[in-house]
């Protein structure tokens, strides 16, 4: 039992520290530290000018999956789609975003209750909630994603 406890502590530590190495570069401290010859330019018409570049994409971890969030999800469109209850998939939304939710999980939550309000033809809630992505929008940082 100990060991078996001892092994997720391990999982659960490399998990965050891989989320820790995932965020780093979207920090302004990590592009500051780079020397000023090895950054890239952004030319005047928008292009980024680099000879050679790496690109880093990480692999999801298991740390930024909410099986909660998309079990409601999973409910709120089955609401919808499966049981044309439109006021049952708008209350699992609302359900949804009544919750603390990380920001990009929140993101995701609000631009789907929106569509889903778009198509019950709910203007108000509609407008409402598109007002809310596009504030999400502004403030989102690349490390929240």
């Amino acid at each position: 039992m100990e060991q078996q406890l001892r092994a997720a502590e391990r999982e659960r530590a490399a998990a965050v520290a891989e989320r820790i190495l995932q965020r780093a570069p979207a920090s302004r401290a990590a592009f500051a530290a780079v020397a000023q010859a090895q950054r890239a330019v952004v030319a005047a018409d928008g292009s980024i000018v680099v000879d050679d570049v790496g690109w880093l994409e990480p692999a999801p971890a298991p740390i930024d999956r909410d099986f909660v969030v998309e079990d409601r999800l999973d409910r709120a469109t089955a609401a919808e789609f499966r049981d044309r209850d439109a006021a049952a998939a708008q209350r699992a939304f609302d359900e949804l975003l009544a919750a603390p939710l990380v920001p990009a999980v929140r993101l995701q939550v609000v631009a789907a209750a929106a569509w889903q309000a778009a198509r019950a033809q709910a203007s108000e809630r509609s407008a409402t909630l598109r007002a809310e992505l596009d504030e999400l929008l502004q403030n989102v940082l690349p490390a929240d994603l």
